[in-house]
């Protein structure tokens, strides 16, 4: 067995087409996406707008705390905004909500703010092409604070898309000012239906709550990392890289079968048993997976900054279980007894191919049709390899706990040992009437 293992470890080591396939061909693609995607996350960070605020009569110390606090880096503008009670529980929640439909998308001063003290003015500066200024923030007689967006803004966001940056601060303002003023629109109602109200101290102290010393602006984060809008497609591709590894397995096992070459023939003849043979290739064309997923995972990493949540080791661990399983698959594909060396490789390419489909790596079409299969067949999706390996790094990426890449490694070695049961009872019931 250990000189099977030799022999096919040097084979596949002096094969170049199975080198480019395995360990080439996903850097190739790594870097493909990194040129598409590298940019993408950016589109997630808020940047400061420059806004002009029209101080005029309208404009009370309940707007101007609320500006304070989205222009602030510091706590300050949240202990300026306690002084103004009507207005900080509307800016904490509404920003607390524009935190939570950004999907965990932060920053600590959303406006760059400059003062004027009528709308002519305002007007002015907006249209000046030279002050960069990209709206304006006004309030009415009622109090109703208004956005007025600039033409060059505007056309920004519709050449570069909502998920730009500027869009979508624009988007996190127009929620947070939507919310403010609702909020004052309530409370003029409650007022106006029950003027007692505000003799009431549960009342004047629900206005008053100020989370003192608290960013307005925050952070939530529901899972073990911070999640990362690219890295499932990186995912899917190591899930696809491991299984065109499987090719090694193909070929070392049909290099043992004695209808399809000389080579077969004479080891068919050897005074070895088929089951040692077949083991010493399966183990060299492991490790030989191993190793070139390895340098997939390294090179998504470090090469591409893709994230797995702190837990490189885990990463290792995956790519081994994850060429364990797809060793296996090509074992069984290698022992399908009347088709070609050629017809086994094709098999091989296009299995990858398919399965890589439904675990979303060709788009975003791929991704809902991947998500939509985990939500409605889940057990088609719990028997696709390359479901299951892009799933040892979302694992990684979102949970706590380890129990769910424990659970998912579990999957995987239960189809590695069906997959090899499966190429072994194909392999012993094998007979051949002559040579």
């Amino acid at each position: 067995m250990f000189q099977s293992f030799l022999v096919t470890l040097r084979t596949q080591l002096r094969t170049p087409s199975l080198l480019f396939w395995s360990v080439a061909f996903p850097v190739i693609l790594a870097t493909m996406f990194h040129g598409m995607f590298g940019d993408f996350g950016s589109f997630y960070n808020l940047r400061p707008l420059n806004a002009i605020v029209v101080a005029d009569s309208n404009w009370t110390s309940a707007q101007q705390a609320l500006v304070d606090a989205l222009s602030s880096n510091d706590s300050s503008a949240t202990d300026t905004a306690g002084s103004a009670p009507s207005t900080d529980e509307s800016t904490d929640e509404a920003t607390d909500e524009a935190t939570d439909e950004s999907s965990s998308t932060t920053v600590s001063a959303l406006l760059n703010v400059t003062e004027v003290p009528t709308m002519a003015d305002a007007r002015r500066l907006l249209f000046d092409a030279g002050a960069g200024e990209e709206l304006i923030l006004a309030a009415d007689a009622d109090g109703t604070l208004s956005m007025t967006i600039s033409d060059a803004t505007f056309a920004s966001i519709n050449s570069t898309g909502e998920s730009s940056d500027g869009g979508m601060a624009i988007s996190v303002l127009d929620g947070i000012l939507g919310m403010f003023n609702r909020r004052n629109v309530a409370i003029a109602d409650i007022v106006a239906a029950n003027p007692a109200a505000l003799a009431s101290p549960s009342f004047t102290a629900l206005l008053a709550a100020s989370p003192v010393g608290e960013s307005l602006t925050r952070q939530v984060t529901l899972t073990n990392f911070q999640p990362d809008p690219v890295a499932r497609y990186f995912y899917a591709l190591l899930g696809m890289a491991a299984l065109m590894t499987m090719s090694g397995a193909v070929v070392s096992v049909s290099r043992i079968q004695a209808n399809f070459s000389a080579l077969g023939m004479r080891r068919s003849l050897a005074p070895v048993s088929k089951i040692r043979q077949v083991a010493g290739g399966f183990l060299a064309s492991w490790l030989v997976a191993a190793v070139s997923l390895l340098v997939g995972v390294a090179y998504v990493r470090y090469g591409c900054d893709v994230p797995i949540g702190g837990r490189e080791w885990g990463a290792a661990l995956a790519a081994v279980m994850a060429t364990l399983t797809t060793t296996a698959l090509g074992t069984l594909l290698g022992a399908l007894p009347r088709a070609s060396l050629a017809v086994k490789e094709s098999l091989c390419s296009a299995v990858a191919c398919l399965l890589s489909l439904f675990s979303g790596l060709y788009g975003s079409f791929a991704m809902e049709l991947s998500d939509a299969i985990i939500r409605h067949a889940p057990l088609l999706a719990l028997v696709n390899p390359a479901q299951q390996i892009t799933n040892l790094f979302y694992d990684l990426l979102y949970y706590d706990s380890l129990v769910p890449f424990a659970r998912t490694c579990g999957v995987l070695a239960v189809m590695a040992a069906v997959f090899v049961v499966l190429a072994s009872l194909i392999l012993r019931r094998t007979r051949h009437d002559h040579l």
